[in-house]
């Protein structure tokens, strides 16, 4: 894929122990709560669920075996999820997550500016 998925976007998981479960993507790079964190792609919640059972999942793009719907589009989202994509190395080879983080948003924000309605 050139770029992530969007929020909304309905998956199933490579050799999920819950056959045929779907998931809901609701958010970008998680972390876990370790002294190394380490970086996900994708936030996800069991579908049609969502964060009703407070169950969330941590998924990689490699992960995914299929995708069954594609969430919210937009211009200024592309350009987002685009950038998420060719950034997502970065962050997860951070030595310090926080300040990766920061960078990839100022590294945006001079990429696009405030134009959103591009």
């Amino acid at each position: 894929m050139n770029s992530f998925l969007p929020v909304g976007s309905v998956i199933t998981i490579k050799d999920d122990q819950n056959k045929n479960q779907k998931y809901v993507i609701l958010g970008y790079f998680p972390t876990t709560n370790e002294e190394k964190p380490k970086v996900f792609d994708y936030l996800c919640y069991m579908y049609p669920d969502g964060v009703k059972n407070k169950k969330s999942f941590f998924v990689n793009e490699e992960d995914i075996d299929d995708i069954l719907f594609i969430g919210y589009q937009s211009k200024y989202n592309d350009k987002l999820l685009t950038f998420f994509k060719e950034q997502s190395s970065v962050l997860k080879n951070a030595e310090d997550i926080k300040i990766a983080s920061m960078e990839m948003i100022f590294k945006f924000n001079e990429r696009y500016g405030k134009k959103v309605n591009e």
